[in-house]
């Protein structure tokens, strides 16, 4: 808990108020515009929860006040988006789920699709263990999370770009220019 404090400046039990204050763009969660960690934390700290923060909104004073009025009215939403839903029914408990062998046609299917070509030729060359072309296939899953769409205005062109946590680019996966025949 001590923890939590330390690097939100809010108890556990406030952090779905506090990321609603704040929002997210990369999770299209809106948030309370000019609000970040140090506001959303004082504000949280001195009202004590999301509905008291709401409750005094004629209080708070300036931009940021004004700012706060403005986005009364999705707060709720920005609270909802942001909590872990923990009452979701499975159809699976998690005794029914147990490794199995590897599927080696789909996972060249997969890195067909994701036009991972050189993994492929490791793994149809034998070069490449099935764990390690998984491992691989995992690391790629996760850097698919960094794709990101450009569009080249002088090339006519879209490429999904891979890229790594500091947003360097790592390679080009998917490319199409405008006088490509597979373009709809």
């Amino acid at each position: 808990m001590d923890g939590v404090v330390d690097k939100y400046g809010v108890p556990p039990e406030l952090i779905i108020d506090y990321l609603a204050l704040m929002g997210d763009s990369v999770d299209n969660i809106p948030g309370v515009p000019k609000v970040g960690p140090k506001t959303a934390a004082k504000w949280l700290n001195e009202y004590g929860s999301l509905d008291a923060i709401m409750a005094q909104a004629d209080d708070i004073k300036g931009k940021v006040g004004e700012n706060l009025r403005n986005s009364l009215e999705q707060l709720p939403l920005s609270r909802e988006l942001t909590a872990i839903k923990c009452d979701v029914e499975l159809e699976v408990g998690v005794e029914d789920l147990a490794q199995s062998d590897p599927d080696t046609e789909s996972l060249l299917r997969y890195f067909t699709d994701l036009e991972f070509k050189s993994w492929r030729q490791e793994l149809e060359s034998g070069d490449l263990t099935l764990d390690d072309a998984l491992k691989k296939f995992e690391e790629g899953i996760k850097l698919s999370r960094f794709c990101s769409k450009k569009l080249d205005e002088t090339e006519k062109k879209v490429s999904i770009l891979l890229k790594d946590e500091t947003g360097e680019v790592k390679s080009e996966l998917f490319s199409l220019t405008a006088d490509d025949p597979e373009r709809e």
